[in-house]
């Protein structure tokens, strides 16, 4: 289904995008707090001798952890944030687009019109339901065309109103009428209320 083709806006859709992007970034960073407030409590009872171009300092584990990791990894800290926030932007492609391309498909279906097909990526997600949404497009403009079709001979038989029919134009709208219904009983659809 892909058509060799690069998407070249960053942000789909924003809103969904950005959340996902601040969730992951989110996810992060508490990952790594965890992870350091873990350690932090296995060596609690650990004495640490830190050098260092201000000396020489000895103290508990977890207080000079935090604070080299404050110090020293702030920088890394940030562009490890950075970087998970651009990798997730390039995987939230995978489904934002095919997403924002469904709504504007379906939009397109609402509006009666089944000319469009749905076009994916090849990783992109969501292929097999935009091959099932393209089959049931397909399948409602065959039925369409052939009730079209059906409707014209049928008014093209009942054209000759003021000259009596024969029967075997009766016979045939007959049997155009039968597969008319035939066609429009094959859906199933809401009650009315």
């Amino acid at each position: 289904m892909s058509r060799g083709y690069r998407r070249r806006i960053l942000f789909i859709n924003r809103e969904l995008q950005g959340k996902l992007i601040f969730q992951v970034f989110l996810a992060s960073i508490c990952g790594v707090a965890l992870f350091t407030l873990f350690f932090g409590l296995l060596t609690a009872d650990n004495l640490t001798v830190s050098m260092g171009a201000d000396g020489v300092r000895v103290g508990n584990t977890p207080m000079i952890l935090a604070q080299k990791l404050m110090q020293a990894h702030w920088l890394f800290i940030l562009v490890g944030g950075a970087v998970v926030s651009l990798l997730t932007l390039f995987v939230s492609h995978r489904f934002a687009g095919p997403l924002y391309r469904f709504e504007k498909s379906f939009t397109e279906l609402a509006d009666r019109n089944l000319n469009q097909h749905i076009h994916l990526r090849t990783k992109d997600a969501g292929n097999p339901l935009a091959e099932r949404v393209n089959q049931f497009a397909d399948l409602y403009s065959a039925d369409i065309r052939q009730l079209r079709y059906l409707n014209k001979e049928l008014g093209e038989l009942s054209s000759y109103e003021n000259e009596s029919l024969s029967g075997q134009a009766l016979q045939r709208m007959a049997e155009l009428s039968v597969e008319m219904e035939h066609i429009l009983n094959s859906y199933s659809c809401r009650l009315e209320k």
